[in-house]
């Protein structure tokens, strides 16, 4: 998905040939003004794209064609993905509005809410300094990790439960910090963070690995983890470039890498521990 310039989705097959691109941009039904995140429903192979200005959920078929939309315009949402085919979870961020103030919210395909999950602390609210990916699927489960924090939750049917914390010890920003600076603005937050803290927290897995990736003092760590083994890989980088992977297909991990043509190309890569 290109959110800035094409403001389109690109379907692409594994050999990389271009399938399909929806880029139904409008105000109408069945069009988006702001893509912002997109879903394909495991059992149906439907596409939900989230126009983030319009703030409504847009269901495709695979071949494109315009099928419904819901609107949920009191709601904020900073990411999403869908769970049986009957459910979005909604990721709000630490953003306060007039709802529960949960991290959370499951809505059906009638815009309906079922269910809301991980009140966010009064130190974070406001404090928006996201994962990359928030919410990702591996295998029959969904996964997130809220804004600044060091937890990763695994979400079932009706159920948010903790999976994962990492341990970073003094490296990880209190509470106190965190409550003294959460009126500044969300730049001052982050240049306080990078130079004081482990900020920018990021992951990704897979059926055997575990990848974490942040920033501390100017340099970005990448880490690897083998759950089976225990085995694991730290390197860090001043380069700019971000080597973290987008997406992981069975035990492969996907990384973008840009030409010098500003065209993306998609590397599948492995990491033997």
């Amino acid at each position: 998905m290109d959110i800035t310039r094409a403001k389109s989705l690109f379907i692409y097959d594994r050999e990389g040939r271009l399938k399909k691109v929806i880029n139904k941009l409008g105000n109408g039904p069945g069009e988006f003004v702001k893509p912002q995140d997109f879903d394909i429903q495991q059992g149906t192979g439907n596409i939900i794209i989230l126009d983030g200005d319009q703030r409504k959920f847009i269901t495709y078929s695979k071949d494109g064609d315009f099928i419904s939309e819901i609107s949920k315009k009191n709601v904020s949402i900073n990411s999403f993905l869908t769970l049986n085919d009957d459910k979005i979870i909604i990721d709000k961020g630490n953003t306060t509005s007039n709802d529960n103030g949960d991290y959370i919210n499951f809505i059906n395909f009638k815009g309906e809410e079922i269910a809301s999950f991980l009140p966010v602390p009064k130190y974070l609210k406001n404090i928006t300094i996201s994962p990359q990916n928030p919410l990702q699927r591996l295998e029959d489960t969904v996964l997130y990790m809220p804004s600044v924090h060091n937890c990763l939750y695994q979400i079932y049917d009706n159920q948010v439960q903790l999976k994962y914390t990492f341990d970073f010890g003094d490296l990880w920003p209190g509470k106190q910090y965190l409550h003294d600076h959460q009126d500044k603005h969300p730049l001052q937050i982050a240049q306080g963070l990078v130079q004081n803290y482990i900020a920018f927290l990021n992951y990704i897995e897979n059926e055997t690995l575990l990848f974490l990736n942040f920033y501390y003092k100017d340099k970005q760590y990448y880490y690897y983890f083998n759950k089976q083994s225990e085995k694991t890989l730290l390197f860090h980088s001043t380069e700019r470039i971000n080597l973290a992977p987008i997406a992981t297909v069975k035990n492969d991990f996907v990384y973008v890498v840009y030409m010098d043509d500003a065209n993306p190309k998609l590397v599948f890569y492995s990491v033997k521990l």
